[in-house]
């Protein structure tokens, strides 16, 4: 794992902009992988719509949750609460009435700086679907962008969209950083004329404005790289969609992608949600959780996944 420049753990973010692509259980079990290999490990319930984590590790309802920072009820550091793994925590979602919108981006830098200050090696945060603002910042503001797809056309359009939305959205705020938010705005509003039909397009556009435009572009284009699980795949076409997701983010949308691996379609992984227990505890030895093994040593590693059908 690349040790931070400062020191304070890595910040993960996992999200897809679909619900229902077993996103959490992904979060869950890439967390209990790293606390297993003695990686001092936190989980964040980023999910405002329907935390469910604690639900999922089998932890008692508690009464301390992420609503008691915001509120500045409570620090960082005395919300970690204990779910049953060693060197892993939990930071349990909003389980009392609070609507994302009220979280204002100060808020979430005051987050992501209270996270840095924390005595681990990885924060894990688990977003919730869409791709409202408050969703991607957080996303963006992680050292590792991760995201979980389904090998289905609608998780795959959501998953494109929330990729589009992201980087759009870090581009906006690098415009607005260096006063030149005009460009950005003009070249959209006249994309017509300007025959911008993709965000390939409207970088190469952005790209030829001017040296200084350039070099912003190019600045955002090299650190943002995402990194790519496909979940519950079935056939060799479905291992193999993660690398055409790759290629497709790099012709279309002019940026770095990965696919560091799938988990398959598995009868067992039922059973392991309904248990309330992480599946790499229950079925250690199994096909799946070698494959969530390799995802995280690809993780830890900054690595490509290699495929062999």
């Amino acid at each position: 794992m690349t040790n931070r420049i400062g020191g304070g753990p890595e910040i993960w973010a996992i999200g897809g902009g679909k619900g229902g692509t077993g996103k959490s259980f992904i979060t869950c079990n890439i967390a209990t992988s790293l606390a297993l290999k003695g990686i001092k490990t936190v989980l964040v319930d980023a999910d405002f719509g329907g935390p469910n984590l604690h639900s999922l590790l089998g932890v008692p309802n508690s009464d301390k949750s992420l609503t008691d920072f915001f509120t500045g009820q409570s620090g960082l550091d005395d919300l970690i609460i204990n779910c049953g793994v060693a060197d892993m925590g939990l930071i349990v979602g909003p389980i009392r009435s609070f609507q994302p919108d009220n979280v204002k981006y100060v808020q979430k830098i005051k987050l992501f700086n209270h996270i840095r200050k924390l005595k681990v090696d990885v924060v894990i945060i688990d977003l919730g679907s869409g791709t409202h603002f408050n969703i991607v910042d957080t996303f963006l503001l992680a050292d590792k962008k991760i995201v979980v797809t389904l090998p289905h056309i609608t998780a795959m359009e959501n998953m494109y969209s929330f990729l589009k939305n992201s980087f759009y959205r870090k581009l906006m705020r690098a415009f607005a950083e260096n006063k030149i938010k005009h460009i950005i705005e003009k070249a959209m509003k006249d994309r017509q004329e300007n025959e911008l039909a993709n965000m390939r397009q409207l970088i190469v556009y952005l790209k030829g404005v001017s040296s200084e435009v350039k070099r912003i572009v190019d600045e955002e284009l090299s650190n943002y790289r995402v990194n790519i699980i496909v979940n519950q795949a079935r056939t060799g076409k479905d291992i193999e969609l993660g690398n055409s997701i790759r290629s497709i983010c790099v012709k279309y949308f002019g940026f770095k992608a990965r696919c560091v691996g799938y988990v398959e379609q598995d009868e067992t992984i039922p059973l392991a949600i309904n248990k309330q227990q992480p599946y790499l505890q229950i079925y250690p030895k199994s096909r799946c959780a070698g494959k969530i093994e390799k995802i995280v040593d690809n993780l830890l590693n900054d690595r490509q996944m290699r495929v062999l059908l």
